[in-house]
């Protein structure tokens, strides 16, 4: 992922370095001095903005795991019943969530395409990936621009979709996702709300992982997708599924 806050430090780094190596050369102590100082601080900067990345990760990293032992514990028959209904009182489920790259269909990877159908516009399709880490199932959407364009309203009705297929006993849920448009929206946590209002679900929390550092689970699943894609040919949404 592309941080615009490590870019700019890493300009600003250069930029410095650049100037003190110059100003070495030169006779003036006093502007040297001030720009060792700048430097120090910076590189200070970046180490806090790199700590932050990280705590970010283990806490996501943590939460999964989390989540995936407790479940495990409330599933297992040799748990005392004290144990489970604690377990289950406390319980909050984990999901991570995103979108793959759009593809378009047909994707030419064998056959040479027809240059007949070169100035012709491809169907773009969309896949997104929920993974469920109370016993990490993948669940991947298909579903193409006849849809309409790529929304909220997507997402949400997936979204909405699993949380009702848990089990009865789940109050608290944790949904991941990046910084995307169609996540970090007022109608995601429109949508949070009223699951909490109108539904079984005690509490609904949406964390977003901090921009530029994003990579999370779901990005394992899409990877060897996106490298598969390019190999054969494939015409329809159901040859792109398989």
């Amino acid at each position: 992922d592309y941080c615009d806050q490590c870019a700019e430090y890493t300009n600003q780094r250069k930029s410095l370095e650049r100037c003190i190596t110059f100003l070495k050369t030169s006779n003036n102590p006093d502007e040297l001095k001030r720009k060792e100082v700048q430097l120090a601080n910076l590189k200070a900067n970046i180490n806090d903005h790199r700590r932050l990345a990280t705590a970010n990760h283990n806490y996501y990293n943590n939460q999964i795991k989390q989540c995936t032992e407790n479940y495990e514990k409330i599933s297992a028959l040799t748990t005392l019943p004290t144990t489970k209904k604690r377990l289950k009182d406390n319980f909050v489920a984990v999901i991570s969530c995103d979108y793959q790259q759009v593809k378009q269909l047909p994707q030419f990877g064998l056959s040479p395409q027809p240059g007949s159908t070169y100035y012709l516009r491809k169907l773009n399709v969309d896949v997104f990936v929920l993974i469920s880490h109370l016993n990490n199932k993948v669940i991947i959407v298909l579903f193409d621009e006849r849809f309409g364009p790529k929304t909220s309203d997507h997402t949400l009705s997936f979204l909405k979709y699993h949380l009702e297929s848990l089990e009865d006993f789940i109050r608290d849920a944790q949904i991941f996702m990046d910084n995307a448009a169609v996540n970090k929206s007022q109608y995601m946590s429109s949508w949070a709300s009223e699951m909490v209002m109108f539904s079984r679900y005690h509490r609904v929390r949406c964390s977003f992982q901090l921009a530029g550092h994003t990579k999370f689970r779901p990005d394992i699943v899409m990877a060897p997708m996106a490298r598969n894609f390019y190999k054969p040919d494939i015409f329809t949404l159901s040859e792109f599924a398989h």
